[in-house]
């Protein structure tokens, strides 16, 4: 069973500090490169303009090995 915990709510992102922020410009393809400490960490894809929808493939590469969910 799912709770209120399983989803992020405005007051969630409003706590968090972003890692990487893109240019406004519409870009195509990202690639980041970097060391992260551990935690958790939140993807959030975006489109250009407010409602728009879009798709998206997310791949990412580690080094060492992890756990995900």
């Amino acid at each position: 069973a799912q709770s209120e915990r399983d989803f992020l709510n405005t007051w969630d992102l409003s706590q968090m500090r972003p890692v990487l922020c893109t240019p406004q410009d519409q870009r195509r393809e990202l690639v980041f490169r970097g060391r992260l400490a551990p935690g958790h960490y939140v993807i959030i894809p975006s489109t250009s303009e407010t409602s728009q929808e879009g798709h998206f493939l997310l791949r990412v590469l580690t080094e060492k090995a992890n756990i995900t969910t």
